[in-house]
């Protein structure tokens, strides 16, 4: 099940992207970048190996640019 799980790899990540730049509320948007991020990046939080090694703060700046892109363009802080 797993392999046949795997080979959807891409479509799912696709869709999730789709949802993040089309997505009909914020709600879904932020869903979407945290099941993102989570996968690319580690869970924010994480200690250790596989943990984001910057406590979030690339998910806090997805966040803020979902809500505000202009504001994020603005902003000079990665």
């Amino acid at each position: 099940a797993r392999a046949l799980a795997r080979r959807h790899t891409d479509a799912a990540i696709e869709a999730l992207a789709q949802v993040v730049r089309e997505g009909k509320t914020d709600a879904a948007r932020v869903a979407a970048a945290k099941e993102l991020l989570d996968r690319g990046h580690g869970r924010a939080g994480q200690g250790g190996e596989g943990g984001a090694p910057d406590g979030g703060l690339v998910l806090a700046r997805i966040v803020r640019e979902i809500i505000d892109p202009k504001a994020v363009a603005d902003d000079p802080d990665p």
